[in-house]
């Protein structure tokens, strides 16, 4: 849901819950960058950029954890 917000209210709702989410799971969270996406999100034009850096930092992660198992 966080991905496919489309104001920054919604986003800013959604990034809540995922903060909250990492923490309780013990997942450290790079503010710096996220600070860094947040102000290109708001950019109409490049915010499906944005949401497709994600996707290849959540799943080439999860691929390299794979290949490492």
């Amino acid at each position: 849901a966080l991905a496919t917000a489309d104001s920054l209210s919604e986003f800013a709702h959604y990034a809540r819950g995922v903060i909250q989410l990492m923490k309780q799971e013990g997942i450290t969270m790079d503010y710096p960058s996220f600070a860094k996406d947040l102000f290109w999100y708001q950019i109409p034009t490049v915010r499906n950029n944005i949401r497709m850096q994600w996707g290849r930092d959540f799943y080439g992660q999860n691929k390299e954890e794979n290949d490492n198992e």
